[in-house]
């Protein structure tokens, strides 16, 4: 069996040799690396867990599983290869340079295929987080099913280039006519590892990155460090707002309730309260929530709602300022990541979240 050493080897080659009608040894094509952040609910952790549920992937999708190297796992189909590491158990990076399109594809097709796979969700502020020298950034919102076809600055795209493109978007968010439209797609950015070399990687808001040329080490390492800050995102998450019971000698009762309710906080309030809520429990993506939700006051709603991903429930509360999330002891962190990030991008690039 082939070592992590090895595929790092074969994707650098990949990398390198760009022209169409070379050939590169080993399963990968010539091409830029595509990488997406993927959430894995496995039965268990470890690389026992993670070959489970990509075998139940792979039969359920009619493709070809073979392990690669110590978790490290090939997924096939025609000329269509995934590498999927799952050295994180629960937060796996799957490689491929294969054509995007196909690749998109097939990444959809398994994330909508099984409830116990979700993309990553990157927030604004995390996004910003992407190591290297910023050089261009994108940005885009479409706000229309949530805002209504009346809202100005419903729908956005911009792109960005220059010295300082961050500091663009955020004189365009001070601007009154364009701060809930001021979301973040992607980065692109460029790179230099200390004694390994200089890498373009670009990033965006779904857990999807492209290290585009230079040293295949060089791009992996910043794709890591950013797979690190949103796994420890999402785990803290868990931490701060999953509600449990736990014992307390002091307390009357014994235990008390630990946790706190996550609260997502618009700037300006929203017109249409009926349209966040029909939005947010339309039982697909890119919320995949369902819920019966119930009118509880003027302007004021609230659902017992499922998440789609892994099945956990979870408690919203929706007003023209804010929505308040609670979650289970079971509830997974990425439901509150995925709802945080496509609130930004959907209806106001600005929602933050604090405790309630």
């Amino acid at each position: 069996m082939a070592t992590r050493e090895d595929f790092f080897a074969q994707m650098s080659l990949a990398l390198r040799v760009r022209a169409s009608d070379e050939i590169v040894p080993g399963p990968f094509q010539p091409g830029q690396v595509k990488v997406r952040l993927v959430e894995a609910h496995t039965p268990e952790s470890g690389s026992d867990g993670s070959h489970y549920l990509l075998s139940a992937v792979a039969t359920s999708l009619g493709l070809a599983l073979d392990q690669f190297a110590d978790d490290l796992f090939l997924l096939r189909v025609d000329d269509l290869v995934l590498a999927v590491d799952c050295l994180d158990s629960r937060f796996w990076q799957v490689h491929s340079t294969s054509a995007k399109d196909k690749v998109d594809r097939l990444l959809q097709r398994m994330l909508t295929n099984t409830t116990q796979l979700d993309s990553a969700w990157i927030p604004r502020d995390l996004l910003r987080e992407v190591d290297g020298t910023h050089r261009w950034l994108k940005s885009s919102f479409d706000g229309e099913d949530l805002l209504g076809p009346n809202a100005p600055a419903r729908k956005w795209r911009a792109r960005f280039e220059g010295d300082a493109p961050d500091d663009l978007l955020d004189i365009l968010s001070q601007q009154d006519q364009y701060a809930r439209a001021s979301a973040l797609e992607a980065i692109g950015s460029t790179v230099t590892e200390e004694g390994i070399g200089s890498a373009q990687v670009t990033a965006d808001w779904r857990g999807s990155f492209i290290i585009g040329q230079g040293d295949f080490n060089a791009g992996a390492s910043v794709v890591a460090r950013a797979a690190d800050r949103y796994a420890t995102f999402v785990t803290d998450l868990e931490q701060r707002h999953q509600l449990r019971f736990v014992g307390d000698a002091g307390a009357e009762s014994g235990i008390t309730l630990d946790g706190d309710v996550a609260a997502l906080w618009f700037d300006d309030p929203i017109d249409s309260v009926e349209l966040l809520v029909d939005g947010l429990f339309a039982a697909k993506a890119p919320f995949r929530l369902w819920a019966v939700p119930r009118q509880v006051d003027t302007h004021e709603w609230e659902a017992n709602a499922i998440d789609l991903h892994v099945g956990q429930p979870l408690r919203l509360e929706i007003s023209p300022y804010r929505v308040r999330v609670v979650l289970t002891e079971t509830t997974c962190g990425n439901t509150l990541a995925r709802l945080l990030t496509n609130l930004q991008q959907h209806l106001d690039a600005r929602v933050r979240m604090v405790a309630a």
